[in-house]
């Protein structure tokens, strides 16, 4: 063979390969961004907790991103090679295992806006986030109860607390946003790290208003979160513990599985299940692992 028709094959090889890249980074966009579905990943970045929520018209929100660069990895994973956009951040809290990996996401991704809780913190990691994001002037808005950010037409994300801005004085784990994401007659909350203190105090002002399809059970599943009355309030189908496998915490306490086995909820484990997405039409919920 000629030195001329080795290069014509190879030439024809390269183009093919590029071809069959674009093609299925198409495929993938249009599978992402062309469905009635909302979908959230829930990813495995041990011990700390990150989600991913993408709208039926492919709007996403990275809620929380755990503490190390895992949540790179696994956002690589689930969406379009070459998107390097996302619209929200929303950080429930300061605490590392919630923020630690925000200056990477900062780096990697071009953010819209970050969605965070007033509640400020000396640890690095987070000082590190508020630096990289004036840098790359990435607008903060520091949320409370009453505050609404709709993602798409019929989808949204309320905010059930805290009830003021001024959470100066409280607790890092009790300033958590709640926030309740609405798409038809489905709803998910998130509680963050809230006490019980925090539940039963939203149970008073809420009521049977916090009814969720979906609820990521607080504080990775320890006992300081997860009050039986809230979580019979809550009466969730599913019931999301985002923690690390073998942890130094214990988490998921034994009482807290115990109270989730009383309410006839399907608990979803990321310590024992890894990463695994939802998916929620207008009425209905479908589990993908």
């Amino acid at each position: 063979m000629t030195s001329e028709r080795i290069r014509v094959g190879l030439y024809s090889l390269a183009i093919g390969a590029m071809t069959t890249l674009v093609g299925t980074w198409l495929y993938q966009f249009s599978s992402q961004s062309a469905t009635s579905m909302l979908r959230i990943d829930v990813f495995d970045v041990g011990q700390g907790s990150a989600a991913l929520l993408t709208t039926p018209s492919g709007k996403e929100v990275l809620i929380d991103t755990g503490k190390t660069k895992q949540v790179l990895r696994e956002m690589g994973r689930v969406r379009p090679l070459f998107d390097r956009d996302i619209d929200y951040v929303l950080i429930t809290h300061p605490d590392t295992d919630h923020n630690g990996a925000l200056p990477d996401v900062l780096e990697r991704y071009r953010i819209g806006t970050i969605l965070t809780t007033a509640k400020q913190s000396d640890a690095a990691a987070y000082k590190s986030a508020l630096s990289e994001s004036v840098t790359r002037t990435v607008p903060t808005k520091f949320l409370q109860a009453g505050d609404t950010i709709e993602l798409d037409e019929g989808v949204r994300i309320d905010i059930l607390y805290p009830f003021t801005r001024d959470v100066s004085k409280i607790d890092a784990n009790d300033s958590s946003l709640v926030l309740m994401i609405s798409y038809g007659q489905s709803n998910v909350l998130i509680t963050g790290d809230a006490s019980q203190e925090v539940e039963r105090e939203l149970i008073q002002k809420y009521g049977q208003s916090l009814r969720s399809e979906i609820l990521f059970v607080g504080h990775h599943g320890s006992k300081s979160s997860s009050d039986k009355a809230f979580i019979a309030m809550v009466d969730a189908d599913y019931s999301v513990i985002s923690s690390g496998a073998d942890n130094k915490y214990g988490h998921p306490h034994q009482t807290v599985l115990d109270t989730l086995g009383e309410s006839n909820t399907e608990v979803l484990r990321t310590d024992r299940e890894g990463s695994f997405s939802l998916e929620l039409s207008t009425s209905s919920v479908r589990v993908i692992r």
